[in-house]
């Protein structure tokens, strides 16, 4: 005797049977990463694309500022391309990235006119060909990048693990073993 199930499903069809030939109820799902359901429902997820000289070791070259009111920033991922051998350590803390060039995120879903949340002050900047980011603290490293010089892009997965609350900042600054040069590179993330 087999087992029959009826359910409602989610794209308005009504309700439909499902029975299995042995009689049990074989289910499967779909899962899919959480940037996914923020892009397709929410339209808040952004890239922050970047492309500056390499200054001197120690100082700031890009940072992203959560300047939502409600939500909080999730860094996804970070791709990195250099054509020289780069050493960043990515960090978390606090302070509005200033002496910069103001970077506009692009939102991800093409189909939504929403912009990455503001509050009247600069909140994503990267460095110039002369002059660091100034006005951020560091919390703590949360990881440490190398790029050989032979390296093709590098992609580096947070896992969703980042999140900013209010005015907490994520920003690249460039360790010791940098050699002057360009980067080029992204930074994904999404508000929640």
């Amino acid at each position: 005797m087999s087992i029959v199930i009826r359910y409602s499903d989610d794209r308005g069809n009504g309700l439909a049977d499902v029975q299995g030939s042995d009689g049990r109820l074989n289910v499967s799902a779909r899962s899919d990463a959480r940037v996914y359901y923020n892009s397709r429902d929410e339209h808040l997820v952004f890239a922050v694309p970047f492309l500056v000289t390499l200054m001197d070791t120690d100082e700031n070259f890009v940072a992203w500022r959560n300047a939502s009111d409600d939500k909080e920033l999730v860094i996804a991922s970070i791709a990195v391309t250099t054509f020289e051998q780069l050493d960043v350590e990515w960090h978390v803390g606090t302070g509005t990235p200033a002496s910069g060039t103001t970077i506009v995120p692009v939102n991800m879903n093409q189909g939504s006119k929403r912009s990455a949340p503001t509050d009247g002050v600069e909140s994503v900047m990267m460095g110039t060909t002369t002059t660091p980011l100034t006005g951020l603290t560091s919390d703590g490293v949360v990881a440490d990048l190398r790029v050989q010089v032979t390296a093709p892009s590098t992609i580096f997965n947070f896992q969703d693990t980042i999140r900013l609350g209010q005015n907490d900042t994520f920003f690249g600054q460039l360790g010791t073993a940098s050699t002057p040069g360009f980067v080029r590179g992204a930074i994904y993330g999404y508000y929640e």
